[in-house]
């Protein structure tokens, strides 16, 4: 409930060599507090409302991290196939992140009863991933449920050991200037769409 000190820390944390997470979906107001010397348990899917963020990660394949240029250029290649493929089932923009290691869209939406979303949500990722399949890149059908943390955008990804051709990298994300939520209309057509991909059929419609 401090951004200011929340940056600090994260900040702090990270010179220290730390690696820094977070959750993309508000938790309850009860959990948002300061727990400074506070034994408290980790963020439960049952402390999430709402999706507010649908999070795709694609990560490269490999065989130590960081990742090289050329593998995170794979990943990019992964997201843009993706994108193109939710813009045409009338998605908007998302925003575009690199972790450090991979690429990750974003999708602003609005979605209550989180836990009663998530199997659509994880088959849809289930789905997607064998919709669109790019050599050397795996879509994490795992990071979709609602308390999934993901890298603080703005730290140092410090996983592995650093090396010339696999550097650690700082984490960035760009927002669009118009940040739209997912319209339901498009969740439906998606979801319809990677059902059958997931038993190995195709969608007998095109968009």
């Amino acid at each position: 409930d401090d951004p200011e000190a929340l940056l600090r820390d994260m900040a702090q944390f990270n010179e220290r060599g730390c690696n820094v997470y977070t959750s993309l979906n508000k938790p309850k107001h009860y959990v948002v507090t300061n727990r400074v010397h506070r034994k408290v348990k980790a963020l439960r899917d049952a402390d999430i409302e709402q999706y507010t963020r649908l999070l795709i990660d694609f990560d490269p394949l490999r065989s130590e991290s960081p990742s090289s240029d050329d593998e995170l250029d794979l990943a990019r290649e992964a997201a843009r196939r993706v994108h193109a493929l939710m813009k045409g089932y009338g998605f908007p923009e998302p925003a575009w992140a690199c972790s450090g290691n991979g690429i990750h869209l974003i999708y602003r939406a609005k979605i209550p009863k989180a836990n009663e979303f998530y199997p659509q949500w994880k088959q849809t990722l289930e789905g997607l991933s064998n919709l669109v399949q790019v050599a050397g890149v795996d879509l994490d059908t795992s990071v979709g449920n609602p308390a999934q943390l993901c890298r603080a955008y703005g730290t140092f990804n410090l996983k592995g050991a650093e090396t010339p051709h696999r550097p650690f990298r700082h984490s960035e994300v760009w927002i669009p200037s118009r940040y739209r939520c997912v319209p339901r209309s498009a969740l439906r057509a998606l979801s319809e769409a990677c059902i059958p991909s997931i038993t190995g059929d195709r969608p007998s419609h095109s968009r």
